[in-house]
């Protein structure tokens, strides 16, 4: 402190009183972002237009938030914050400290969200958003599939989140086919009007490829999850009296609205 000119100011109340002012303001700024893995739901609401992008928007806050915490931990290493933190020590000003250095809630905040981002990371749902071909498509909801159960690696994952999430994919999957559906045929018309050899081989056949496959994929997913709920895991850490028979239930599957019209064109085709 002598050193830092800052001896003479040991007995100053007025400029204590400041600095710890200080500090408690930085503790009130953490909790704002150390509350948000254990507050935040789902990024989707009750209707399509909101659950556009919630996949997306899912992955991105987590590995954002992860990111945020981690810079949080950053900033409380830098010099002038240890300063600040033992001169408050040494002026015998305990109050300010021991609350920056315990009850912020950044540990917790870190595991949680480090946990889920290390989960989420790697989720394939940009590829899905990418896909320009049925093909594609369909590798993309198989990695998908393949992609959900490691929720089991997950501390803090939980399984109607989990659900949220595939629920969400299925929206963007619907999209992804409409769209190249539109841009192979150009307009909703030509669909009509193609040779049935044609319609099957570019509408018809490569269509329902992609909705057997996940209903397969679905079914095998949805016993998981209630195995999964049986054995350890909370439904929902947003709604704990939510059961995982009842996560499986409220599962949106946005594709069969696609599904359900392709097959009415292929009666009318047939």
């Amino acid at each position: 402190m002598t050193e830092l000119g800052l001896a003479g100011r040991m007995d100053d109340d007025a400029f204590l009183n400041e600095v710890q002012a200080g500090v408690s303001a930085w503790i009130g700024q953490i909790r704002k972002v150390t509350v948000l893995p254990a507050t935040t739901p789902f990024p989707s609401g009750d209707s399509e237009e909101t659950e556009a992008n919630a996949d997306l928007e899912e992955v991105s806050f987590w590995t954002e938030l992860e990111v945020a915490l981690k810079n949080i931990r950053g900033e409380l290493s830098k010099p002038e914050v240890v300063l600040t933190l033992t001169m408050l020590k040494e002026a015998k000003r305990f109050l300010a400290t021991i609350a920056l250095e315990n009850n912020t809630g950044l540990e917790a905040a870190e595991a949680h969200a480090t946990d889920v981002a290390n989960y989420l990371r790697s989720y394939p749902i940009e590829q899905l958003a990418a896909s320009r071909d049925m093909i594609r498509v369909g590798e993309a909801m198989d990695s998908i599939f393949e992609h959900l159960p490691r929720i089991r690696q997950s501390r803090f994952y939980d399984l109607d989140r989990c659900a949220r999430l595939l629920e969400a994919s299925t929206l963007t999957l619907r999209q992804r086919m409409e769209s190249i559906l539109r841009e192979k045929n150009k307009s909703n018309a030509i669909v009509l009007t193609l040779s049935f050899e044609q319609y099957e081989k570019d509408v018809r056949f490569p269509t329902q490829d992609i909705f057997v496959r996940f209903e397969d994929s679905f079914d095998t997913f949805t016993d998981f999850l209630l195995e999964q709920g049986r054995r350890k895991r909370v439904a929902s850490s947003m709604d704990p009296s939510k059961t995982p028979a009842q996560v499986v239930k409220s599962i949106v599957l946005y594709h069969q609205l696609l599904r359900e019209r392709l097959d009415a064109i292929h009666s009318f085709r047939v």
